[in-house]
């Protein structure tokens, strides 16, 4: 037996938050070790009411006396090396490259070993001067939960026989949903049968007002191309927090997931999509390509440039001397063109499912 120290974010409401729930599910599901789990916090999102969150209080009440791993999951800046450990791991979640300003690099070069979610994450940190051995180890998923979801979630008129493309993401640069609206707009008329369901959010703003205020860049984005009044934009927007069986309907209940993200590090969201057989369009070169299945993936062309972004929850991220991706809109609308062309080809994904296996984390993390 093993003895696991995990220190992680696990009781936040965000994408880091369900990440680090994730891998504590996955560590604590191997009985044959030990696992001792403390949270940290991050940010204040610590909302769950829309989400059942497992209870980790026996992990949070154990301790040993030494430990054979322990594991920290989360910005390096948070990262401690102590010598008493057997192995000091680091789970990094980096979403941008040209990080080397930040003194993160020097954070993670004092542990022993670090994890992350994508093959491109680990070229830019090997650039950036990591000299610590890199696992590439996707998120473990307990991919049942997206087996025989047959309830759906739009059940209005205006659902029946259209062909849906939707978003899920907060209203944040980095998710470029004005982009993806503008794509959308501009390349489908009210003759068609398509809509647009963008998921969102604001830790930051009332959900009400964030809607209002998504409605009037629409309204300009359609003034701009002209297509204003009309009496159905056939985009639909809501905002706030979604139980996980909701996530599932929707993913279930829609057709092309639109991914024209600016970065990211897993693409939790795509990898949910494609397991429930739905076409996706995705930034080319970003993290989450190394999860898209291209036989049915299609990827939005875009360029390196240097971050600016208002968002952010600490000094350290989304600095303008970072770099990340933008999606051409150009390129947007040519896939969803094509999703929606080709919208009878019913080609059936192949999802690896192992290497989101807690058998297959297990294995290669410890």
């Amino acid at each position: 037996m093993k003895n696991i120290l995990y220190i992680g974010p696990y009781r936040e409401n965000n994408g880091l938050g369900r990440s680090s729930r994730r891998w504590l599910n996955c560590l604590l599901s191997d009985k044959s070790n030990k696992i001792c789990a403390r949270p940290i916090y991050l940010t204040q999102n610590t909302d769950f009411h829309t989400e059942d969150i497992p209870d980790f209080s026996n992990s949070e009440s154990c301790s040993c006396s030494s430990y054979d791993y322990i594991i920290q999951h989360g910005n390096p800046d948070m990262f401690v090396y102590d010598k008493r450990f057997g192995k000091n791991i680091g789970i990094v979640e980096i979403e941008t490259s040209n990080i080397g300003h930040s003194g993160w690099i020097e954070k993670i070069n004092m542990l022993d070993e670090i994890v992350v979610g994508s093959s491109l994450v680990k070229e830019s940190l090997n650039r950036d001067g990591v000299r610590i051995p890199i696992k590439v180890i996707p998120e473990p998923y307990g991919l049942y939960d997206y087996e025989n979801k047959s309830n759906f979630f739009g059940q209005n008129q205006a659902y029946q026989d259209t062909y849906i493309f939707y978003t899920i993401g907060q209203y944040f640069e980095k998710k470029n949903i004005p982009a993806i609206v503008l794509a959308f707009a501009l390349e489908f008329d009210e003759t068609e049968a398509v809509r647009l369901f963008v998921k969102t959010g604001d830790y930051y703003t009332d959900n009400k007002n964030l809607e209002n205020i998504i409605k009037h860049e629409i309204n300009n984005i359609h003034k701009a191309a002209k297509r204003y009044p009309i009496k159905d934009n056939k985009i639909d927007i809501l905002c706030g927090l979604l139980t996980n069986n909701d996530i599932y309907r929707l993913h279930n209940s829609s057709n092309c997931y639109v991914n024209a993200v600016r970065s990211d590090a897993n693409g939790a969201c795509i990898i949910e999509a494609q397991k429930l057989n739905n076409t996706v369009i995705n930034t080319a070169g970003i993290g989450s390509c190394d999860y898209l299945n291209h036989a049915k993936g299609l990827l939005v062309e875009s360029v390196d440039t240097n971050v600016y972004s208002r968002d952010f929850y600490s000094h350290k991220t989304f600095t303008i001397h970072e770099q990340w991706k933008e999606p051409n809109v150009h390129s947007i609308r040519s896939c969803m063109r094509t999703a929606y062309e080709n919208r009878n080809n019913n080609i059936i994904i192949s999802l690896d499912d192992d290497i989101f296996s807690y058998h297959y984390t297990l294995t290669h993390l410890l």
